[in-house]
């Protein structure tokens, strides 16, 4: 199973797709997706339920979940919701469920030479490395408020040791780690990241 959020401030709205693999051929089967804050209280906040196509064992769910007044994500000012996504029966027994996916309501957009992070321009400064959470830590306090993963191509593939989806406990010289991931989330810097390519030479 995988999940990918997409908040869109300009209209309002979470927009959640949901993959799923191997799919139980059960009929009567609901997906189940509720926001909560990172504390699991979820009162007041979207959720939404939506009945599954029980002819298919593998299925893309793409919907999206009304949302007038989230808490913004903002450079300097982060805050951070958790999107449950489980299946559920025709009693609303649990059948499987996925971890949380952590996110924050942010859009960010290109106007002329300005950086919007949710309409409104941002000013980035970004010191020479960051290599691990400390040195993050000690930029912020600072005004610096941007990092950027290096551009080492081996970042980009090895689903054990780096990748997209790092794990924890890479070598801080690849300034691409879990730990600081993480970290930026939930302190409001902004992450820059190379586009991978390939040299012939």
């Amino acid at each position: 199973e995988n999940t990918v959020v997409s908040p869109s401030v300009k209209e309002g709205a979470l927009g959640v797709t949901v993959s799923l693999r191997h799919f139980e051929k059960t009929s009567g089967l609901r997906l189940k997706l509720a926001v909560c804050e990172t504390n699991g209280v979820s009162v007041g906040l979207p959720s939404l339920e939506k009945s599954l196509d029980a002819s298919v064992e593998a299925q893309e769910i793409t919907t999206s979940l009304p949302w007038a007044n989230p808490q913004l994500w903002k450079v300097g000012a982060a805050y951070l919701y958790q999107l449950r996504v489980s299946i559920v029966d025709s009693r609303g027994n649990t059948v499987d469920a996925c971890p949380p996916v952590r996110f924050g309501f942010r859009e960010i957009r290109i106007s002329g030479k300005d950086i919007l992070v949710n309409g409104e321009p941002v000013k980035l400064r970004m010191p020479m490395f960051i290599e691990n959470v400390t040195a993050m830590r000690f930029f912020g306090r600072m005004g610096f408020n941007v990092y950027y993963v290096q551009p080492n191509q081996s970042y980009w593939y090895g689903p054990k040791v780096s990748g997209l989806f790092p794990t924890p406990g890479l070598s801080p010289m690849q300034a691409g780690t879990a730990e600081l991931l993480d970290y930026a989330d939930e302190h409001g810097w902004v992450t820059l990241m190379p586009m991978p390519s390939f040299s012939y030479l």
